[in-house]
């Protein structure tokens, strides 16, 4: 089983997320034994950001890290975990708001503004739920 980061490069949809991470001492906390929850915007959440905002990322490393931590919770939450709780603490030490969408055959998670679209993929350190918009605090 990869752990968190080696099922970010590996996987072709994440590949904006992974770039800015292995940018930041992100990346190396990423491989240690977790457990974590990463909530990992796709290539397309990004594309709905500004150029103007991306431009700003490269040049605002701080900025960039506190994004980077909005996405990531120092401990494994699942699906069914989500599905128990009301909000979750960043490493940016944000609370981020869960709520969730019950229609006839599909039940919907969302972490704050951002739906997650692929859930529960497990890892050797935590979890990984793709997510459709960036998290910015």
């Amino acid at each position: 089983m990869k752990n968190i980061l080696e099922f970010l490069d590996s996987d072709e949809s994440l590949t904006t997320f992974k770039k800015k991470l292995t940018k930041t001492q992100l990346a190396k906390t990423l491989v240690n034994d977790g457990p974590f929850t990463v909530f990992a915007p796709t290539n397309a959440a990004f594309e709905k950001l500004s150029s103007e905002f991306i431009d700003s990322l490269l040049v605002n490393q701080k900025k960039q890290l506190s994004i980077l931590k909005n996405h990531i919770i120092n401990k494994k939450l699942t699906t069914e975990d989500l599905k128990k709780t009301f909000s979750v603490t960043t490493l940016q030490n944000k609370e981020l708001k869960i709520s969730i969408q019950k229609w006839i055959l599909e039940l919907t998670i969302k972490i704050d503004c951002a739906r997650i679209t692929q859930s529960d993929i497990l890892c050797k350190n935590g979890v990984v739920h793709k997510i459709n918009s960036v998290l910015i605090p």
